[in-house]
């Protein structure tokens, strides 16, 4: 059962109350430890702690230093094969991800005894077979992790960043939880990597949130995440699916050239700001198959009246096509063949172009049979009129029989349709249904293009 708020006008993981020793206490209960105590953040930063106020004022040079000592300790062991590749995907050299040489270890113990002088170095110095610990941790100075691997699991659980983090092309190997953690300043995740789970739930934004280009190779879970400032999710890969279920978006969202595979994310019960961008690209959405259609169409629905709530009709009826899609994996066959149709003739109702072209192929099939009839040498009983312009009429003929709610065949053609062989009376009604069909899903074409009420 979670303890009652300090304030009820603050959200859970703000500070309520800081310790001499530079701890925290949060609004929920939670105890901090400083971060100065954790033998993580001690790794993280044997050169020295970021002193700037936001990741705005970061000492790059000092960052370098500090990154040289945490990867060097996270890659030993590491085959060079192996090392090679990862300093392509880190953007580094694979000199900076070299084994520390015995000058640096020195540096490292002397870091880990400054910072625990009651305990041997050896004992505090992590393990890099164990999973990177920054739990319930109150980050007084700016986090900067960028371009940092994390071996293992790094978990950030419930962790408090008063000036914002800068995880700026992290790698981490096997994911990475900040489920209920709280970032007060400017955070970027941009271009970072998560091959395993990323957890993210009950996770405090304040400010500005980058996530632009992260890619998310495992599923990406945002269940009851809060975004109070702009976020930015643009270019990212969600490779097996995302959830952002609960939660909110307070201010401008973009997923602009997101791409998402697997499973298609989950927004249910979610605050959207009326500011969201998605892109409607059919390319960046998951293939629809039979076992992710059940599910891609709740999500399609939900995403289809998050477009409604935002009034971007475009970007509605693309989901509504997208659900489709999937009512038609799910269909019998009977019913899938409609959808086939319906797509195949009408793009789910926003082409104008494919029925207008299904027009033009009826009435031109329609004027070529009936001309052809009219001109044929074998005494055809047919109107004067007909007979001295053979070609015309039948153009005429076939314009009247595919729009025929125009009235025209009845006014013109009565004499001709009556004389015509009971082939072509057959294909003049059916040019007549199809006529209706098909002008009916040009009409909604054009509605749905154009926006038309």
């Amino acid at each position: 059962m979670r303890k009652p708020l300090k304030n009820p006008e603050l959200p859970p993981g703000a500070i309520v109350e800081t310790y001499e020793d530079g701890g925290a206490l949060r609004n929920d209960g939670v105890t901090l430890t400083p971060a100065s105590k954790n033998p993580w953040y001690v790794l993280a930063t044997v050169a020295g702690e970021q002193d700037g106020a936001s990741i705005a004022d970061i000492d790059h040079d000092l960052h370098a230093n500090n990154r040289r000592f945490w990867n060097g300790w996270m890659c030993q062991g590491m085959e060079e094969g192996e090392r090679a590749a990862l300093a392509e995907t880190l953007g580094l050299s694979e000199k900076a991800l070299a084994p520390l040489s015995a000058e640096e270890m020195k540096a490292v113990k002397a870091r880990f005894k400054k910072a625990f002088p009651q305990s041997a170095p050896e004992k505090m110095i992590p393990a890099v077979n164990e999973m990177a610990d920054f739990r319930l941790v109150y980050f007084l100075n700016t986090c900067v992790l960028a371009k940092c691997y994390f071996a293992r699991r790094a978990l950030f659980h419930q962790a408090n960043f008063i000036r914002g983090a800068d995880f700026h092309g992290a790698h981490f190997l096997l994911g990475g939880s900040f489920s209920g953690a709280y970032f007060t300043g400017f955070t970027s995740f941009s271009k970072a990597r998560f091959t395993g789970r990323a957890g993210f739930q009950e996770t405090y934004f304040a400010e500005f949130a980058w996530f632009t280009e992260v890619q998310f190779n495992a599923i990406a879970e945002f269940q009851r995440s809060r975004f109070i400032g702009l976020v930015y999710f643009k270019e990212t890969r969600f490779e097996r699916g995302a959830d952002f279920s609960d939660g909110s978006f307070k201010t401008r969202t973009l997923f602009e050239k997101a791409e998402f595979k697997g499973t298609v994310p989950e927004f249910f019960h979610r605050e959207m700001h009326q500011n969201t961008n998605f892109t409607d690209d059919p390319k960046l959405w998951p293939n629809v198959t039979a076992e992710n259609a059940k599910q891609g169409k709740r999500a399609y629905t939900r995403l289809r009246q998050v477009a409604a709530e935002i009034y971007d009709p475009d970007l509605e009826h693309f989901f509504l096509r997208q659900e489709m899609k999937c009512k038609e994996a799910l269909a019998g066959r009977f019913e899938k063949g409609l959808f086939v149709l319906y797509r195949k003739f009408a793009d789910s109702g926003i082409s104008v172009a494919r029925p207008a072209a299904a027009l033009a192929v009826l009435w031109a099939l329609g004027a070529a049979m009936f001309a052809g009839y009219f001109l044929a040498p074998m005494g055809h009983d047919v109107p004067d009129t007909v007979a001295a312009s053979p070609g015309w009429s039948g153009i005429g003929l076939s314009f009247a029989n595919v729009l025929a709610f125009l009235g025209l065949s009845r006014a013109f053609f009565t004499e001709v349709l009556a004389a015509l062989p009971i082939s072509l009376k057959y294909f003049a009604g059916l040019q007549t249904i199809f006529g209706a069909v098909f002008f009916f899903l040009l009409a909604l074409g054009l509605r749905n293009r154009f926006r038309l009420k």
